[in-house]
């Protein structure tokens, strides 16, 4: 079974995000072991320090700069990573509590797949968003092709 400490919490931030706090709230009840990587541009690092000192994980927080890019910064999170799997989410992401331990199982019944969870926008999405919302499903589900806004894990020899 994969505990929670095995894995790497890695999160990009472009150079306002505003939104990493709440985040950072859902992942409060998370052990210490559990190892949160933050990859911030060094646009705006001053601004997204203000924004976290108010969480109740700021002391836990590994910072790790990188060049400005998704995925320059995923990559740079990867890098510094110390754990063998690695969740990679958005700082806009919002998580339910039975998020990680359904992470959790997944990884202990296929610990070598790409796992990602369902795209919900806040508000359960009406009009066109309903319709994103049932696009990615399609998309991830049937033709296997899941975005990053689904919070990807994989195991980083993977």
């Amino acid at each position: 079974m994969v505990s929670a400490p095995d894995i790497s919490i890695i999160i990009p931030l472009g150079p306002n995000e505003d939104q990493v706090h709440l985040l950072l709230n859902d992942l409060a009840f998370l052990s210490d072991e559990v190892e949160i990587i933050l990859v911030p541009s060094a646009v705006n690092t001053s601004f997204q320090r203000q924004i976290l000192k108010r969480s109740p994980l700021s002391k836990r927080i590994r910072w790790v700069p990188s060049s400005q890019g998704r995925g320059i910064q995923m990559n740079a999170g990867a890098e510094a990573a110390r754990h063998p799997f690695l969740w990679f989410l958005h700082a806009d992401t919002r998580l339910p509590p039975e998020a990680l331990t359904a992470l959790r199982a997944a990884l202990a019944a296929a610990p070598e797949a790409l796992h990602y969870f369902h795209l919900r926008f806040i508000g359960g999405g009406q009009g066109w968003m309903r319709m994103n919302e049932w696009g990615v499903r399609f998309r991830s589900q049937i033709l296997g092709l899941p975005f990053g806004d689904q919070g990807f894990c994989l195991h980083r020899d993977g």
